[in-house]
Formats: C-alpha cells, structure tokens, sequence
C-alpha cells in the first residue's frame, strides 16, 4: 500500500510509527478514536464498500489465488531465516526490545525537538524546551554496542 521504497525503508529502520503518519503515507485508511471506534468502523465499511466492491474482490481473490499463494510462499521463505537463524538482525533487535537496550543514540525523528515544534507555545512547551533526550533508566538499560 505504502510502495515498494516506503516500505523497504519501514522495514530497514524497525522503527514504531504513529497512526498519524501511517494515516499520512497511506498504510492505513482511517484512523477511529476509540470512544467512537465501532461507530466510525461501520459508518467507513458502509459508505467504502457496496456489495459490487465485495463481489469484485471475491472475483479478484479468485482469480489471483496462485500468484496469492506464490507471493505468501516467497514471503515465508524471506522470513524463516530470519526468525531461525541465531545470527539475523531480527534476533538482535528482538533481544533489544525484550531486554530493553536502548540505543546509544536517540534517532533523529524521534528528538525533543519534533516534539516542540508539535507542542508550539502550548503549556507543556516550555518544560520541553531544555530537554536534551528523554530516557528512563527504570525501563531501559544502556546498550554498549
């Protein structure tokens, strides 16, 4: 949905995103708040999709079940290694999220200073604005590498 580039860059830097910018790159059409979530869930399914559009996608299923299958299979192949093999980049970041290793640097994206340009002159802001990185040794131990 995002395109082949968006996503390879999604994957190569494993970092969470907010349903704001995956509402903003296209990953996800909508975002609901949750005190109204089953209300706009069903308002958006009725007004996106008629019974033309199911049966349309039904067909389309259909018709492509053994490209379907064929891209599931080659997915799966990509992704044994990396969940089998002691020595792949998902092992490593796995044991730094269940371990909770942070890393050395903060990544870029994720600075204080994004987050003042969100808050603008707001109340919080100023209580941001000597912020040098926000970490907490309560839930997250240094890593060394």
């Amino acid at each position: 949905r995002v395109g082949e580039e968006k996503a390879q860059k999604l994957l190569d830097k494993c970092l969470p995103i907010s349903v704001e910018y995956a509402e903003k790159i296209e990953m996800v059409d909508e975002v609901f708040s949750h005190n109204s979530y089953y209300e706009k869930l069903h308002q958006f399914a009725r007004d996106r999709f008629d019974e033309e559009f199911i049966w349309d996608k039904e067909e389309y299923l259909e018709e492509n079940r053994g490209w379907i299958e064929e891209l599931n299979e080659r997915e799966l192949y990509i992704m044994h290694p990396e969940f089998w093999d002691r020595d792949s980049s998902f092992h490593k970041l796995r044991a730094d999220f269940v371990y909770k290793k942070c890393p050395l640097k903060t990544p870029k994206r994720l600075k204080y200073k994004k987050l003042l340009s969100k808050l603008g002159t707001g109340a919080l802001a100023p209580a941001f604005s000597e912020a040098k990185a926000i970490t907490s040794d309560k839930f997250c131990k240094k890593s060394k590498e």
